[in-house]
């Protein structure tokens, strides 16, 4: 950090980030934040080929990278996401951006939202969506335990039905349900439908586990462990990102994460294991961390008018 800091001192920069080994180069790499920031517009990165094919299954739009590049990522293959941003960092729209791409992606039959909202303004606007399967939860005191223990019935569900028909995961069940005739299902009653995907968001993670505790931890931890198979995926933010709130257990479940700008270096090793989300410049500037290699990256812009006018087209 120190060289980062001289570095950044001589050139007059609001802050310099040294990546010890380039991936694939046996150099250095610097990164210099450019004196003429450029927005980035959420319709410019979905426009990407990669985000337009079929090869993923929920795709999730990050940004772009240094060079400009669109990056597209699965979340599938995540299979759940951490995220962290104080107020001001870009995390808010990042999640905005987040459940736009998923939606111009899926349909309600395909994919369904179930969102935790304790602020009760964040996720307001999509009250109407028609993905939602439940509506938005506000009261976390009363309502959230309730939906996590639900959410585990359907995990445990969708096992037992993936196993009636020797299905490994929700991609096999459902390719089975598609193509072998529906005779030979008339044992079960003829219930037989192909699973949506379930993509659960908890925008304020640290209010959930400060007002439910331990209990609450138990149940997000044990989804993480074993609901990927069965089609549900966890997306967690927090603004506070101390280790009462991001535990070493919820950090074991989550390996895939992305921190926009924090208040210290501790709040960054707190996400990362490492310091430098301390040093971003705010506003989608961030870090991706997956599969044990660290991106810099920057995220879309999406207009509240423009999230207005995606769900009214949906409902």
């Amino acid at each position: 950090m120190s060289i980062a800091n001289d570095i950044a001192r001589m050139l007059r920069a609001q802050s310099v980030r040294v990546i010890p080994a380039l991936p694939g180069r046996n150099t250095v790499g610097i990164e210099i934040p450019s004196e003429q920031r450029s927005i980035i517009r959420f319709g410019d990165v979905i426009k990407s080929p990669r985000f337009r094919s079929d090869e993923l299954t929920l795709p999730v739009a990050l940004g772009v990278d240094t060079f400009g590049n669109p990056v597209i990522e699965d979340l599938v293959q995540m299979p759940h996401l951490l995220l962290a941003g104080t107020t001001g960092s870009g995390k808010s729209v990042f999640i905005n951006n987040l459940i736009a791409g998923l939606v111009c992606k899926r349909t309600a039959k395909e994919m369904r939202f179930v969102f935790i909202d304790p602020k009760m303004v964040e996720l307001a606007a999509y009250k109407n969506l028609p993905h939602l399967a439940c509506a938005v939860i506000s009261d976390v005191r009363t309502q959230a335990k309730a939906v996590l223990e639900r959410l585990v019935d359907e995990m445990e569900s969708r096992y037992e039905m993936m196993l009636s028909l020797e299905a490994r995961n929700i991609q096999e069940f459902n390719e089975t349900i598609r193509t072998r005739r529906r005779s030979e299902f008339a044992q079960f009653n003829g219930k037989w439908q192909p699973l949506p995907y379930v993509v659960f968001l908890i925008d304020e993670f640290a209010d959930l586990i400060l007002i439910l505790g331990k209990p609450a931890e138990d149940l997000i931890t044990r989804l993480a462990q074993k609901a990927r198979a069965a089609g549900i995926h966890l997306i967690i933010a927090t603004q506070r990102p101390s280790v009462n709130v991001v535990t070493g257990l919820i950090k074991a479940n989550f390996p895939t994460r992305v921190a926009f700008r924090v208040q210290s270096g501790i709040d960054s090793r707190t996400i990362l294991d490492q310091t430098g989300a301390e040093t971003l410049l705010g506003k989608g500037d961030l870090l991706y961390q997956s599969a044990g290699r660290l991106q810099r990256l920057h995220a879309a812009l999406l207009e509240d008018h423009e999230v207005k006018k995606l769900v009214k087209a949906c409902a």
